[in-house]
């Protein structure tokens, strides 16, 4: 195996040949196409960048707006917590006033059915002493000492 000077010459010509035929008709075609890719590949890249801050600030609007949101329903159910503990009150304040109202009535419904029994107890005692008297004096009695009479038993008696 030999080398032969004239076949290196001819490779090395032929290496240039295609190299210079390669360059004026593909090279500038392959490197727009890589230029473009990375231009492409550059857009997706920003566009991912742009994307992924936009979700960071949209996160961090939800965020905000769901602690708002929390902090409104913390509100809601205090004022409703507050409402229901007022209501609670005036509901007992008006179950007491009712309370004391009714005890009240039955203390008058009491006091007059005490005064009627004492009425009726005085005008029987009243009658007893009359007729008591009237078998003691065997006789009718005037009114003035009838009235006596009549306050004299009702003090013994304490009516």
């Amino acid at each position: 195996m030999s080398i032969h000077l004239s076949e290196v010459i001819a490779a090395v010509i032929n290496l240039v040949i295609f190299y210079f035929f390669m360059k004026k008709f593909f090279f500038k075609k392959l490197e727009a196409v890589i230029t473009e890719r990375n231009n492409m590949i550059r857009k997706s890249l920003d566009q991912a960048e742009a994307d992924k801050l936009e979700a960071a600030k949209t996160f961090e609007i939800a965020k905000i707006e769901a602690e708002k949101a929390k902090e409104t329903g913390k509100g809601i159910i205090k004022d409703f917590k507050t409402k229901a503990e007022t209501l609670y009150d005036e509901i007992v304040d008006e179950a007491r006033q009712e309370g004391k109202l009714i005890v009240k009535r039955a203390e008058m419904d009491a006091d007059r059915e005490l005064e009627n029994a004492r009425k009726e107890m005085r005008e029987e005692v009243v009658g007893l002493a009359t007729i008591l008297s009237k078998k003691v004096l065997g006789e009718e009695i005037t009114e003035e000492v009838h009235e006596r009479l009549v306050d004299e038993v009702i003090q013994k008696v304490g009516v």
